[in-house]
């Protein structure tokens, strides 16, 4: 039997936890003169502000990527800093604690610079939900626009913010798919059926059933090792 118990336990976010930057921190996040070229600074009061922020994201979400919930590594420290709205489409917001959050490397990357604005001729970030097309943790609740079907599908909720997000971050992943089996002890028959079973039911060619042939491929050989 698949085990219901992530839904339950990605259900959480980042309202009420983002990082509150210090005086001298909120002057630099600010400042009219930043622009995507001060994000790679290496040191000094950006880096140590970047530093404080990731570790105050990194525990408020439990550890988990912000979008797929995958589990980051133990320290945090290689993983991604991502920005929601992306540095090349809004330079000027690179620092703001709501526009950063702690991603896995395929997230970050897949996701890169799609519009993800509501408005995207908004000159000012937006401080509320409505404001995003995609999933911002700062001001959702990942429940109201994800579930996970049978135990190891990733689904966004239609009419939601989920479809988008599970488009622009590639959501239905082999990589997912196995991290959530490996995370519930799942591998057996039972799970192998759900693939089969799921991949008469996805669109032919999909990326989707790319993704679910790649996870029955990864079964059949770790069976064969094992």
């Amino acid at each position: 039997m698949f085990n219901r118990s992530l839904n339950h336990k990605f259900k959480y976010t980042l309202k009420g936890k983002t990082y509150t930057p210090t005086a001298q921190e909120f002057r630099l996040i600010y400042d009219s003169k930043v622009d995507s070229t001060y994000w790679n600074t290496k040191q000094g009061a950006y880096k140590k502000y970047k530093n404080e922020l990731k570790k105050a994201h990194y525990f408020g979400q439990k550890m988990r990527c912000a979008y797929c919930r995958k589990r980051l590594r133990a320290d945090g420290y290689w993983e991604d800093l991502d920005h929601i709205v992306a540095q090349s489409k809004k330079g000027n917001w690179i620092y703001y604690p709501k526009n950063l959050i702690v991603t896995c490397l395929p997230c970050n990357r897949l996701k890169n610079a799609d519009p993800t604005l509501s408005n995207q001729n908004a000159k000012r970030f937006p401080l509320h939900s409505l404001g995003f097309r995609i999933f911002n943790p700062h001001f959702d609740n990942w429940e109201d626009h994800f579930v996970i079907e049978k135990g190891i599908f990733l689904k966004g909720i239609p009419q939601t913010k989920g479809p988008d997000t599970y488009n622009f971050c590639n959501l239905h992943r082999m990589d997912i798919i196995i991290d959530y089996a490996d995370e519930q002890r799942i591998w057996n028959v039972k799970t192998m059926r759900r693939l089969t079973h799921r991949l008469r039911t996805v669109t032919k060619g999909s990326n989707e059933e790319k993704s679910i042939n790649e996870a029955i491929i990864h079964m059949i050989r770790r069976k064969k090792q094992n």
